[in-house]
């Protein structure tokens, strides 16, 4: 796709630098006003850019954007365990993870430095507590927009 698509851009690493120091490696490479983290096995609706889209058209300052999630099987037939989040609780955020695989603004993401291989296993987590201490707005979009495929080998 990166052949037929200039938005789609691949890097080939000489080595792997752990999950921060691919996904670090992956936002040098975007070159839009926003980035969002996932999982190469995951999955996200068709429609999910257009409701973030609809979100920052309704509010632009918006520096974080979330939305509901579940599990899906490994192939894709059964969905479970769906995650229906409350609206922005900072108190929330100290006790779960609740903002995992949001879309961040890639300069505030920047800000923060990215993702600290120091704490792999939990980068995604500590980034955000970064991110959200420097924020100005945060979204919540109430819909499932992201699927966590199950896999034997994936953490749940």
């Amino acid at each position: 796709y990166d052949q037929r698509d200039p938005r789609i851009k691949l890097k080939l690493l000489d080595q792997n630098l752990g999950i921060s120091g691919n996904t670090n490696e992956a936002a040098r490479l975007a070159t839009g006003e926003f980035v969002q983290i996932f999982d190469h096995d995951d999955l996200l609706e068709p429609h999910t850019l257009f409701e973030v889209v609809k979100a920052l058209q309704a509010d632009p300052t918006l520096d974080v954007i979330y939305f509901d999630e579940d599990k899906v099987s490994a192939d894709g037939g059964q969905r479970e365990e769906p995650f229906f989040k409350p609206d922005w609780s900072p108190a929330m955020l100290f006790s779960a993870n609740y903002l995992t695989h949001c879309v961040i603004r890639r300069s505030l993401y920047e800000e923060v430095g990215g993702c600290d291989s120091a704490v792999d296993g939990a980068q995604e987590g500590v980034l955000l507590l970064k991110v959200t201490e420097r924020m100005q707005r945060i979204g919540h979009i109430p819909h499932i927009l992201y699927r966590w495929r199950k896999a034997p080998a994936a953490a749940t």
